[in-house]
């Protein structure tokens, strides 16, 4: 089995059209963030600071909007695979665990 590798998820509002054309097996990594091998990510507040300054950063540099998939909405934090957290784009966390994040 695969190992896990925290990452986020960038949620865009335009993705189910524009992805159409994409195979599905492309399109949820087209949309994540990965962490580095080894990177021990966690919930406590340095973990949820530093994503939050990923985010920031991410959504500045794209100008909140990814050429394939549209208008950035949203991000979700996801340091195991049972764990997800919702960030808005100004990189504030606005959601306690929301559990396991289906992709593809």
């Amino acid at each position: 089995m695969p190992t896990f590798r925290p990452f986020i998820y960038i949620d865009t509002k335009d993705s189910s059209c524009a992805t159409q054309q994409w195979k599905p097996s492309n399109q949820p990594h087209n949309k994540m963030i990965f962490f580095p091998d080894g990177f021990n990510a966690g919930t406590d507040p340095a973990s949820f600071k530093l994503v939050s300054a990923i985010v920031r950063t991410h959504y500045s540099n794209f100008r909140g909007y990814l050429d394939q998939f549209g208008t950035i909405c949203s991000y979700r934090y996801c340091p195991t695979q049972e764990q997800s957290y919702m960030y808005d784009p100004s990189g504030t966390k606005v959601s306690a665990n929301l559990g396991r994040i289906e992709l593809g």
